[in-house]
């Protein structure tokens, strides 16, 4: 049955107009999802070049318990390495850890 009402035809164009954008908005998610994931991917590549260097570099340096926090570039892009000393930081969050927790109600004895 066809029926002439302009108010439905203008909500159905209406409707169908914002469904064709929800579809170009899909695509537009998906090639950019696709090119998320390629600079990712690089970024890894980057990262796999590095560890040579940072395991001749770095790690006869560091003490037993030290651990490689991160690599990043200063202001003045110079390479700043960040060494975290894992006992003391394992401390540290045990010790928030402890103040976090509520201390126990007493309950009364009847």
């Amino acid at each position: 049955m066809i029926i002439k009402n302009e108010e439905l035809k203008a909500l159905l164009l209406e409707k169908k107009d914002l469904f064709d954008k929800g579809i170009k908005l899909t695509e537009d998610i998906e090639k950019l999802d696709a090119e998320r994931n390629t600079v990712a991917m690089l970024s890894q590549k980057i990262k796999d070049k590095m560890m040579p260097i940072v395991d001749k570099e770095i790690k006869p340096n560091l003490k037993e318990f030290d651990v490689l926090d991160s690599i990043r570039l200063t202001n003045d892009d110079e390479v700043e390495v960040v060494i975290i000393d894992a006992i003391e930081e394992f401390k540290k969050n045990f010790k928030e850890f402890n103040s976090s927790k509520e201390a126990p109600k007493e309950t009364e004895n009847k």
